[in-house]
Protein backbone atom coordinates (compact mmCIF):
# COMPACT_ATOMS: atom_id res chain seq x y z
CA UNK A 1 0.00 0.00 0.00
CA UNK A 2 1.26 3.53 -0.70
CA UNK A 3 2.38 5.57 2.27
CA UNK A 4 -0.03 8.37 3.18
CA UNK A 5 1.31 11.13 5.40
CA UNK A 6 -0.87 11.83 8.42
CA UNK A 7 -1.97 15.36 9.16
CA UNK A 8 -0.26 16.87 12.19
CA UNK A 9 -1.58 19.48 14.62
CA UNK A 10 1.03 21.48 16.51
CA UNK A 11 0.74 24.41 18.88
CA UNK A 12 2.19 27.88 19.25
CA UNK A 13 2.49 29.70 22.57
CA UNK A 14 4.79 32.68 23.07
CA UNK A 15 4.71 31.98 26.81
CA UNK A 16 6.24 28.52 26.32
CA UNK A 17 4.99 25.00 26.86
CA UNK A 18 4.01 24.45 23.21
CA UNK A 19 5.75 23.15 20.10
CA UNK A 20 6.75 26.65 18.96
CA UNK A 21 6.97 30.13 20.46
CA UNK A 22 6.39 32.02 17.19
CA UNK A 23 3.71 31.62 14.55
CA UNK A 24 6.21 31.78 11.69
CA UNK A 25 8.23 28.89 13.12
CA UNK A 26 5.18 26.63 13.08
CA UNK A 27 4.25 27.72 9.56
CA UNK A 28 7.77 27.01 8.31
CA UNK A 29 7.91 23.56 9.90
CA UNK A 30 4.51 22.19 8.94
CA UNK A 31 3.24 20.83 5.61
CA UNK A 32 0.01 20.79 3.64
CA UNK A 33 -2.79 19.11 5.56
CA UNK A 34 -1.32 20.17 8.90
CA UNK A 35 -2.75 22.59 11.45
CA UNK A 36 -0.91 25.23 13.46
CA UNK A 37 -2.97 26.17 16.52
CA UNK A 38 -2.06 29.40 18.29
CA UNK A 39 -2.70 30.08 21.98
CA UNK A 40 -3.36 33.47 23.52
CA UNK A 41 -0.17 35.23 24.58
CA UNK A 42 -0.04 36.40 28.20
CA UNK A 43 3.42 37.95 28.48
CA UNK A 44 4.16 41.58 27.68
CA UNK A 45 1.47 43.36 25.68
CA UNK A 46 -0.20 40.06 24.83
CA UNK A 47 0.33 40.48 21.08
CA UNK A 48 2.21 38.31 18.59
CA UNK A 49 4.16 40.95 16.66
CA UNK A 50 5.01 39.11 13.43
CA UNK A 51 4.95 39.43 9.66
CA UNK A 52 3.87 35.82 9.03
CA UNK A 53 4.44 34.80 5.41
CA UNK A 54 2.73 31.57 4.35
CA UNK A 55 3.82 29.90 1.10
CA UNK A 56 2.24 26.47 0.69
CA UNK A 57 1.26 24.58 -2.47
CA UNK A 58 -1.66 22.61 -1.08
CA UNK A 59 -4.83 21.10 -2.53
CA UNK A 60 -8.52 21.13 -1.65
CA UNK A 61 -8.02 17.86 0.25
CA UNK A 62 -4.80 18.95 2.03
CA UNK A 63 -5.60 22.47 3.23
CA UNK A 64 -2.98 24.07 5.47
CA UNK A 65 -4.72 25.72 8.42
CA UNK A 66 -3.37 28.41 10.72
CA UNK A 67 -5.91 29.12 13.42
CA UNK A 68 -6.61 30.10 16.99
CA UNK A 69 -6.63 27.18 19.41
CA UNK A 70 -9.98 26.25 20.93
CA UNK A 71 -11.24 28.84 23.44
CA UNK A 72 -8.24 31.05 22.64
CA UNK A 73 -8.09 34.52 21.10
CA UNK A 74 -4.53 35.22 20.00
CA UNK A 75 -3.84 38.86 19.12
CA UNK A 76 -1.56 39.65 16.18
CA UNK A 77 -0.08 42.76 14.62
CA UNK A 78 3.15 43.84 12.93
CA UNK A 79 5.13 46.92 13.94
CA UNK A 80 8.41 46.19 12.13
CA UNK A 81 9.76 47.61 8.90
CA UNK A 82 8.76 48.28 6.28
CA UNK A 83 5.56 50.20 6.91
CA UNK A 84 4.30 49.19 3.50
CA UNK A 85 1.18 48.43 1.46
CA UNK A 86 2.72 44.99 0.79
CA UNK A 87 3.22 43.94 4.42
CA UNK A 88 0.73 42.13 6.67
CA UNK A 89 0.69 40.26 9.98
CA UNK A 90 -0.79 37.35 8.01
CA UNK A 91 0.36 37.14 4.40
CA UNK A 92 -0.88 34.20 2.29
CA UNK A 93 1.59 34.59 -0.55
CA UNK A 94 1.97 32.45 -3.67
CA UNK A 95 -0.02 29.74 -1.91
CA UNK A 96 -2.84 27.35 -2.72
CA UNK A 97 -5.49 26.27 -0.20
CA UNK A 98 -4.33 28.03 2.95
CA UNK A 99 -6.77 29.15 5.65
CA UNK A 100 -6.15 31.77 8.36
CA UNK A 101 -8.88 31.58 10.99
CA UNK A 102 -9.88 32.92 14.38
CA UNK A 103 -7.25 35.60 15.09
CA UNK A 104 -7.69 39.04 16.57
CA UNK A 105 -5.80 41.60 14.47
CA UNK A 106 -4.98 44.71 16.50
CA UNK A 107 -4.34 47.99 14.69
CA UNK A 108 -1.29 50.13 15.46
CA UNK A 109 0.15 53.31 13.98
CA UNK A 110 1.65 51.09 11.26
CA UNK A 111 -1.77 49.81 10.33
CA UNK A 112 -2.52 52.94 8.34
CA UNK A 113 -0.83 51.34 5.35
CA UNK A 114 -0.60 47.62 6.05
CA UNK A 115 -3.14 44.94 5.35
CA UNK A 116 -4.20 42.64 8.20
CA UNK A 117 -4.86 39.43 6.24
CA UNK A 118 -3.44 39.60 2.71
CA UNK A 119 -4.02 36.98 -0.01
CA UNK A 120 -1.72 37.64 -2.96
CA UNK A 121 -0.27 35.97 -6.03
CA UNK A 122 3.10 37.60 -6.68
CA UNK A 123 4.89 35.05 -8.86
CA UNK A 124 2.13 32.55 -9.69
CA UNK A 125 -1.61 32.06 -9.96
CA UNK A 126 -3.06 31.08 -6.58
CA UNK A 127 -6.23 29.21 -5.66
CA UNK A 128 -8.52 28.48 -2.74
CA UNK A 129 -7.10 30.63 0.06
CA UNK A 130 -9.22 31.97 2.92
CA UNK A 131 -9.31 34.57 5.69
CA UNK A 132 -12.25 33.61 7.89
CA UNK A 133 -13.74 34.17 11.34
CA UNK A 134 -11.15 36.76 12.35
CA UNK A 135 -11.66 39.93 14.39
CA UNK A 136 -9.95 43.08 13.15
CA UNK A 137 -10.03 46.18 15.35
CA UNK A 138 -8.93 49.78 14.75
CA UNK A 139 -7.27 49.02 11.43
CA UNK A 140 -6.47 52.29 9.63
CA UNK A 141 -7.57 54.79 12.24
CA UNK A 142 -6.09 57.58 10.12
CA UNK A 143 -6.46 58.41 6.44
CA UNK A 144 -3.24 58.09 4.43
CA UNK A 145 -1.86 60.39 1.79
CA UNK A 146 0.26 58.55 -0.72
CA UNK A 147 0.05 56.47 -3.88
CA UNK A 148 -3.61 57.37 -4.18
CA UNK A 149 -4.70 54.87 -1.53
CA UNK A 150 -7.62 55.71 0.73
CA UNK A 151 -7.08 53.96 4.05
CA UNK A 152 -5.64 50.53 4.75
CA UNK A 153 -7.25 47.32 3.56
CA UNK A 154 -8.10 45.14 6.54
CA UNK A 155 -8.45 42.17 4.16
CA UNK A 156 -7.34 42.20 0.53
CA UNK A 157 -7.12 39.65 -2.27
CA UNK A 158 -5.20 40.42 -5.45
CA UNK A 159 -2.57 39.21 -7.92
CA UNK A 160 0.13 40.91 -9.97
CA UNK A 161 0.08 41.23 -13.75
CA UNK A 162 0.26 37.88 -15.51
CA UNK A 163 -1.28 35.86 -12.68
CA UNK A 164 -4.72 35.32 -11.12
CA UNK A 165 -6.09 34.94 -7.61
CA UNK A 166 -8.78 32.26 -7.95
CA UNK A 167 -11.63 31.57 -5.51
CA UNK A 168 -10.41 33.42 -2.40
CA UNK A 169 -12.81 33.25 0.54
CA UNK A 170 -13.33 36.14 2.95
CA UNK A 171 -16.08 35.17 5.33
CA UNK A 172 -17.25 35.45 8.92
CA UNK A 173 -14.90 38.27 9.86
CA UNK A 174 -15.76 41.05 12.32
CA UNK A 175 -14.07 44.33 11.40
CA UNK A 176 -14.26 47.60 13.35
CA UNK A 177 -12.62 50.99 13.02
CA UNK A 178 -11.56 50.91 9.38
CA UNK A 179 -11.33 53.94 7.13
CA UNK A 180 -11.79 54.18 3.37
CA UNK A 181 -11.82 50.49 2.51
CA UNK A 182 -12.24 47.48 4.81
CA UNK A 183 -12.36 44.52 2.40
CA UNK A 184 -11.10 44.81 -1.16
CA UNK A 185 -11.11 42.46 -4.09
CA UNK A 186 -8.26 43.87 -6.13
CA UNK A 187 -6.97 43.22 -9.61
CA UNK A 188 -7.00 39.86 -11.36
CA UNK A 189 -9.30 37.99 -8.94
CA UNK A 190 -11.72 35.29 -10.12
CA UNK A 191 -14.78 33.99 -8.26
CA UNK A 192 -14.11 35.49 -4.83
CA UNK A 193 -16.61 34.86 -2.05
CA UNK A 194 -17.13 37.74 0.41
CA UNK A 195 -19.87 36.72 2.81
CA UNK A 196 -21.22 37.02 6.34
CA UNK A 197 -18.70 39.68 7.37
CA UNK A 198 -19.68 42.37 9.90
CA UNK A 199 -18.09 45.81 9.46
CA UNK A 200 -18.84 48.48 12.09
CA UNK A 201 -17.81 52.10 12.66
CA UNK A 202 -16.40 52.30 9.15
CA UNK A 203 -15.27 55.83 8.31
CA UNK A 204 -14.44 57.88 5.25
CA UNK A 205 -10.86 57.95 3.94
CA UNK A 206 -9.14 60.72 2.02
CA UNK A 207 -6.75 60.08 -0.87
CA UNK A 208 -3.72 62.07 -1.90
CA UNK A 209 -5.73 63.62 -4.75
CA UNK A 210 -8.24 65.00 -2.24
CA UNK A 211 -11.04 62.59 -3.06
CA UNK A 212 -13.04 60.77 -0.38
CA UNK A 213 -13.94 57.09 -0.28
CA UNK A 214 -16.09 55.02 2.06
CA UNK A 215 -16.52 51.70 0.25
CA UNK A 216 -16.41 49.27 3.14
CA UNK A 217 -16.35 46.41 0.61
CA UNK A 218 -14.71 47.38 -2.67
CA UNK A 219 -15.30 45.10 -5.64
CA UNK A 220 -14.58 47.49 -8.45
CA UNK A 221 -11.40 46.23 -10.09
CA UNK A 222 -12.21 45.81 -13.78
CA UNK A 223 -9.79 42.90 -14.19
CA UNK A 224 -11.66 40.76 -11.63
CA UNK A 225 -14.71 38.63 -12.40
CA UNK A 226 -17.29 36.47 -10.68
CA UNK A 227 -17.15 37.93 -7.17
CA UNK A 228 -20.06 37.03 -4.91
CA UNK A 229 -20.68 39.43 -2.02
CA UNK A 230 -23.63 38.43 0.16
CA UNK A 231 -25.00 38.57 3.69
CA UNK A 232 -22.50 41.20 4.86
CA UNK A 233 -23.50 43.77 7.50
CA UNK A 234 -22.02 47.29 7.37
CA UNK A 235 -22.45 50.18 9.80
CA UNK A 236 -20.87 53.54 9.00
CA UNK A 237 -19.31 55.80 11.64
CA UNK A 238 -19.41 59.05 9.66
CA UNK A 239 -20.65 60.58 6.43
CA UNK A 240 -18.53 62.13 3.70
CA UNK A 241 -19.80 65.55 4.76
CA UNK A 242 -18.63 64.93 8.31
CA UNK A 243 -15.20 63.82 7.05
CA UNK A 244 -14.88 66.93 4.88
CA UNK A 245 -15.76 69.15 7.82
CA UNK A 246 -13.27 67.47 10.18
Amino acid sequence: FPFVAQAVTQTVDADGGADYTTIQACVNARACGDICQVNTKSAGDGIYDENVIITKNCTASTVFTLKAAAAQSPKVTYTGAPNSQSVAPMQIQDSNYVTVQGFEFVGTSKATTQRACYIVGLTKTVTGNACKDNTITNWATNSITGAGYIGAFAIRATAVTGFRNVSPVITGNTITGTRGYAITIGDRVDNALVSNNTITNHKVGKASDGSYQSSAIALGANTSVGTIAEFNTITFGETTAQAQAA
